[in-house]
């Protein structure tokens, strides 16, 4: 299809503003986070899955655990009391141990873990049900590494991984200190074209890895409109999106089915960070250039538009 829609867009033109000024650029620097819910058909799917695992796991919910499910499942199923509803301890606990079950049935758990994180209560249920935010970043980064050719974990994690860059109370915990480096080196591992998945080759992990940069840009250059808690500095996040940027590109070069998702989001990941005077430097950023200059020859639209603003600040 269609290059996908930017996920921004400026307000209406000021018409008072000095007509000798630079014009405003429609789609840097990014001014909104991108984050992934859960449809409710999507949600029961997911419970379906997690009932149907649970039953072989060794270490199965319990009824009290079922009960906790479900009660997860219809509080993010209520969007429209989303800046009321709360997780209690014991849903937050499910949620944990859902993610400690083997590789072959994690999927659905780190599905439901985005979904929850997708919540304004996500954040903080998770970190106290892991002891800390921190704890609770390492352990999703600690899934993905060790499950790097299982592509549905890598997809579900890389959701997850996305969706807490989008909260305030969890995501410094993943945007800086260790738990910084220790996420993306599980998240470039993951995104090699060396998997038999395709890496960022495939259209699905190409379009999460790109929602992932998108977020952690916006979060890192604190342009996000509705951004709290600790701002990160760009210049610990700059080779990440710019690594990460290239990677994906060089991968979608290649691929049959492209991602316009992940292709636009990454550049305008890394275009925000370039207007915002944390440009990649030149010589590690040739070849993206050239792979961006082609996919947005491709797709056209917004990848032509969104890649014509990346060159204006200096991509």
């Amino acid at each position: 299809g269609g290059a996908a829609a930017a996920p921004n867009a400026n307000p209406s033109p000021n018409p008072n503003a000095n007509p000798n000024a630079a014009p405003a650029l429609k789609h840097l620097p990014l001014r909104s986070f991108v984050p992934l819910p859960a449809t409710a058909a999507q949600l029961d799917k997911m419970v379906a899955k997690l009932l149907e695992f649970d039953a072989v796991v060794p270490t199965p919910l319990g009824e009290d655990g079922r009960i906790a499910l479900e009660n997860i499942r219809a509080t993010l199923a209520n969007t429209s009391r989303y800046h009321s509803s709360k997780f209690s301890d014991a849903q937050g606990r499910v949620l944990a141990a859902l993610l400690r079950w083997p590789a072959a049935q994690v999927f659905p758990a780190l599905d439901i873990t985005r979904a929850a994180l997708a919540h304004p209560d996500g954040g903080r249920s998770l970190s106290v049900a892991f002891g800390s935010a921190a704890a609770a970043i390492a352990h999703v980064a600690g899934v993905l590494k060790a499950n790097a050719d299982a592509m549905p974990v890598v997809v579900t994690s890389l959701k997850a991984l996305s969706n807490a860059l989008c909260r305030s109370d969890i995501a410094a915990a993943l945007a800086s200190g260790p738990g910084f480096a220790e996420a993306f080196d599980a998240v470039a591992a993951a995104a090699s074209a060396a998997h038999a998945h395709g890496g960022a080759g495939n259209k699905a992990i190409a379009g999460a890895l790109g929602t992932l940069l998108l977020n952690l840009s916006a979060l890192a250059a604190g342009t996000a409109r509705g951004g709290s808690g600790p701002r990160v500095g760009p210049s610990d996040v700059v080779d990440r999106v710019a690594a990460l940027t290239g990677l994906l590109l060089e991968a979608q070069v290649q691929s049959a089915k492209k991602s316009a998702d992940g292709i636009v989001r990454a550049l305008l990941a890394v275009g925000t960070l370039a207007q915002q005077g944390h440009a990649p430097p030149e010589a590690s950023w040739a070849a993206a250039k050239q792979n961006a200059a082609t996919l947005a020859s491709a797709l056209g639209g917004d990848a032509v538009a969104v890649w014509e603003e990346c060159q204006a600040v200096g991509l």
